[in-house]
Parts: structure tokens; sequence; C-alpha cells
């Protein structure tokens, strides 16, 4: 995600407290969004697997795994892709 600001000293100058609390409602938002995402792919992934496709599930997972911006929630994917036998 863009617009924290560099890990420098100098960081990033908003230009006022609402921009920056308006950046951190929406990181927060996004947050959400993927959360969903997550469940959603673990569920689908899980009734894959159940059906006996495996291969597909496994997708799922490594699909939101390349894809998820947020690395706790990539890192949920990865495990349960290993728990499947990756």
């Amino acid at each position: 995600m863009n617009g924290l600001g560099g890990t420098g000293p100098q960081g990033i100058e908003w230009a006022s407290a609402e921009e920056f609390a308006e950046r951190v409602l929406d990181l927060r938002s996004n947050e959400k969004a993927w959360s969903r995402h997550l469940g959603d792919t673990l569920l689908r992934a899980q009734d894959l697997a159940d059906d006996g496709q495996v291969e597909k599930a496994k997708q799922e997972l490594i699909s939101f795994r390349d894809n998820c911006p947020w690395i706790f929630f990539a890192d949920i994917a990865v495990t349960q892709l290993e728990n499947m036998g990756d």
C-alpha cells in the first residue's frame, strides 16, 4: 500500500489531520475486505478439498497468497496450503 511515507527520518508530510485520518480509514477498509476475502477463500478451498478437488483447492489458496497485500492474511493461506500437503 502506498501513502504511508518512507521509512527514513523524514517520512511523509500530510496536508492535514483529515487527510491522514482518511488514509487510515481507507487502509482499515482494505484490511476488512481482504479479511472477508480470506474467509471466503478458505471456505471455498475446504469445500473443494472435501469434494476431492484438492488441486483446485490449492490453486484457490495460491491465488489468494499471490494477490493479497496483507502478509498476515497471505500467511494464513500458506498455512492452509501446507496443511493440504503442498
